[in-house]
C-alpha cells in the first residue's frame, strides 16, 4: 500500500476533498543575452515567427469553429488581430 502524504491548502469551500492533486513546481527560467550582429536577419526571423503564428492560429480557429461554434472561435480571431496590429509590430 502506498504511503499517503497530506497537503494543506487554502479552502475554497467547507468540507473535505479526497482526490488527485497537481503539484506545480516553480521553474527556473534562464534568459540568455546574445549580441545581435544583423538587425535585418532578426527582422526576417520576427516576420517568419509572425507568419507561422498566424498559420497555426488559423488552423486552431477553424478546428474550434467546426467543433465548438462561432462564438468560441472568436477568441482566436482576436489573437490573429493582435498579430496584425501595426502598433505592436512596430
Amino acid at each position: 500500500m502506498k504511503a499517503m502524504t497530506h497537503y494543506a491548502g487554502i479552502a475554497a469551500s467547507p468540507g473535505i476533498a479526497i482526490g488527485k492533486i497537481l503539484i506545480i513546481k516553480e521553474q527556473h527560467i534562464v534568459i540568455e543575452k546574445n549580441a545581435i550582429h544583423s538587425a535585418e536577419k532578426e527582422i526576417v526571423k520576427f516576420d517568419l515567427a509572425i507568419s507561422n503564428s498566424k498559420k497555426e492560429l488559423e488552423i486552431i480557429r477553424l478546428k474550434t469553429l467546426e467543433t465548438m461554434g462561432q462564438e468560441k472561435s472568436q477568441i482566436f480571431e482576436a489573437h490573429l488581430m493582435v498579430l496584425e496590429d501595426p502598433e505592436l509590430i512596430d
